[in-house]
């Protein structure tokens, strides 16, 4: 499960110093941008290949508020890849109590017309790279 440390920054809370729950789902996209660029590709790589992730579906189960001034662990891992749906899982922690973790599903489709597209067709070396990373 790769994973990375970020710190609660004052703008991603409320006004009692609990992050809002959209940050979530930013995290999630963060440590996800970051896990592909550590298995050797970035997002734009990506794109500039014809093709976009598209987020489908998004779950959350929210455990416990993180605050201000906390660091949270998050971790991403790749669970399902059939060249055109991604299904990730994630978990944030802080000092490793679980806070919340989901799962995100993402598509990918041709940037042009925006219709789903096989990564294993449109880009074969993408797609091994990928696939190979798959955590049961």
């Amino acid at each position: 499960m790769y994973q990375l440390e970020n710190e609660v920054r004052y703008y991603e809370t409320d006004m009692q110093k609990i992050v809002h729950h959209s940050n979530y789902l930013r995290w999630f996209e963060l440590v996800r941008t970051k896990y592909l660029e550590a298995i050797g590709i970035s997002i734009l790589e990506i794109e500039n290949s014809g093709v976009y992730y598209v987020l489908k579906e998004a779950h959350l189960d929210y455990v416990k508020p993180v605050k201000y001034g906390e660091s949270v662990t998050l971790k991403c891992k790749l669970v399902k890849y059939n060249g055109i749906r991604l299904v990730h899982q994630y978990e944030i922690s802080v000092n490793g109590e679980i806070r919340c973790t989901g799962e995100t599903t993402l598509v990918n489709v041709n940037t042009e017309t925006m219709l789903p597209i096989n990564f294993k067709k449109a880009n074969p070396k993408f797609y091994e790279i990928i696939r190979s990373t798959i955590e049961e």
